[in-house]
């Protein structure tokens, strides 16, 4: 049997909510990956759906040394902030894998690199919240906005 791949998710809040329920999904078709938990800087809980925050960017080393071979997917939206923060976790030692959700549809000529994120693929519908239609791409990025 494979040994479990170990995964940290870099950012506690809604993208790594998400990315978490990626993980779950993935782990559902069979991947043998445990989810260790979170790391954030910017975050007061303890836990996020049931994982420990792990610590902070202050504790990386450590967890590192705590969980070896861990690897990281970062769930930062900003994508300055995403990439400055992979290139400082680089630096630290980890290494980053693919998520790729089982229902996503890749395109044969992708190239994915590592640290890749892909959503489920949802289809284009509008939900009406607050009287604004709610759009939600096939890639689940979701925009408000106001029709007059």
């Amino acid at each position: 049997m494979k040994e479990s791949e170990r995964l940290v998710i870099l950012g506690a809040r809604s993208q790594g909510a998400e990315t978490r329920e990626i993980a779950d999904a993935i782990m559902k078709k069979g991947r043998n990956l445990i989810v260790i938990g979170f790391i954030d800087d910017h975050t007061t809980s303890s836990k996020v759906g049931g994982l420990p925050i792990l610590g902070g960017r202050e504790d990386a080393r450590e967890i590192l040394e705590k969980f070896p071979e861990t690897k990281m997917i970062a769930a930062i939206g900003n994508p300055r902030v995403r990439m400055k923060a992979v290139n400082n976790y680089k630096k630290l030692g980890f290494q980053f894998m693919n998520l790729i959700h089982p229902s996503s549809q890749l395109s044969e000529s992708v190239e994915l690199g590592t640290g890749e994120l892909a959503r489920p693929v949802t289809p284009f519908l509008s939900l009406y919240y607050q009287q604004s239609p709610l759009i939600s791409s096939r890639y689940a990025d979701i925009q408000n906005k106001k029709i007059d």
